[in-house]
C-alpha cells in the first residue's frame, strides 16, 4: 500500500509540472519584464527573455514563439530554425513572424 500511494504522489506531482503548451507562457510570465518593439512600416511585437536569458518568448502578430539563443557575432540572436529575432543597441528585427515586417524595430520604453 505505501508504495501505491508513493507512486499516486508520484504520478500527480509530474502531472502538475508538465504545463500544456498554451499555458506555460502564462505560467512563466510572472515577474518578468516584458519589452515592446515599434518597427518602421507600423508593425509592432513584445518580447520577454527568460531562462536567464537564453530564451526570448516573442508574441507578433497573434501568435507567440519560443525561440532560443544562437550564437550572434554581436547583439542577442534567437531562432527555432523558421523564426529568428536579433536585438542589437535597443533596435531589433525579426524574420519568419506572422504579422510583418519587422524591421527598424526599436524599443518602445
Amino acid at each position: 500500500m505505501k508504495y501505491v500511494l508513493s507512486a499516486a504522489v508520484l504520478t500527480l506531482g509530474l502531472l502538475g509540472c508538465s504545463p500544456t503548451k498554451g499555458t506555460e507562457v502564462e505560467e512563466t510570465a510572472a515577474g518578468a519584464e516584458q519589452f515592446r518593439f515599434a518597427c518602421a512600416a507600423g508593425s509592432s511585437f513584445t518580447v520577454r527573455y527568460e531562462g536567464d536569458g537564453s530564451v526570448a518568448i516573442v508574441k507578433a502578430g497573434g501568435e507567440t514563439y519560443t525561440l532560443p539563443g544562437v550564437p550572434s557575432a554581436s547583439g542577442a540572436r534567437f531562432s527555432d530554425g523558421k523564426v529568428e529575432f536579433w536585438e542589437h543597441q535597443g533596435e531589433a528585427s525579426m524574420t519568419g513572424a506572422a504579422g510583418g515586417p519587422y524591421e527598424g524595430c526599436p524599443r518602445v520604453e
